[in-house]
């Protein structure tokens, strides 16, 4: 059976910062990853790293993330699906990239959410969104609550997603998802053990 990944972040922007004041939530970003490389994924944010007005549809790139950011925090959860709302997965991010030039990001209705007020706006997004968007779509996950109203915190304690890895982002580049979650690749060369800030959950 095929596995998607859900890649929850924290960073130091200013905007991280901002919406984490309000929500009171340990990540405020939200991205999905189809392959079994943590190398990029998909999401709505910022078009290019160093313009936070700017955002979009993107096709993130991590290795940049840790770059122009200090310390950025992750946690990464798996969730199994078939082949077919794989497909469909795959179909609707790529019908986003095909037409990423008309997604705009939902900045007010971000602001909206944190209030508990809906606004929605034709071709925009705003991460958690979207994520659950293409998940409900796909028929993938329920989550009992329409896209806008979603959160990180909907996504940590959803049952059938399964925590592989909770830490910092930069030691994991590059590596297989699933070697990720049994300690193996970079974690292992970099010499991590218990007492580091790295926790590792074993999927097995």
């Amino acid at each position: 059976m095929p596995s998607i990944y859900i890649l929850l972040t924290k960073t130091n922007s200013t905007l991280s910062r901002a919406i984490a004041s309000r929500t009171k939530e340990t990540y405020v970003h939200a991205s999905i990853i189809t392959s079994n490389h943590l190398e990029y994924g998909y999401s709505f944010s910022r078009r290019k790293i160093k313009n936070p007005i700017i955002g979009g549809f993107v096709k993130e790139e991590y290795s940049k993330w840790v770059e122009y950011f200090e310390d950025v925090q992750c946690c990464i959860y798996e969730l199994e699906v078939t082949k077919a709302q794989y497909k469909k997965i795959e179909d609707i991010i790529r019908s986003f990239d095909e037409e990423k030039q008309k997604y705009k990001y939902h900045f007010l209705g971000l602001v909206g959410q944190s209030f508990n007020i809906d606004i929605e706006r034709k071709n925009r997004f705003f991460c958690t969104q979207f994520v659950a968007h293409v998940l409900t779509e796909s028929g993938a996950l329920e989550l009992n609550k329409l896209p806008i109203h979603t959160r990180s915190e909907d996504f940590k304690n959803h049952e059938r997603l399964n925590l592989l890895y909770e830490g910092p982002l930069e030691p994991i580049l590059f590596n297989k998802i699933k070697d990720i979650s049994k300690g193996k690749g970079s974690i292992k060369k970099n010499g991590c053990n218990p007492s580091t800030p790295v926790q590792l959950y074993n999927s097995l």
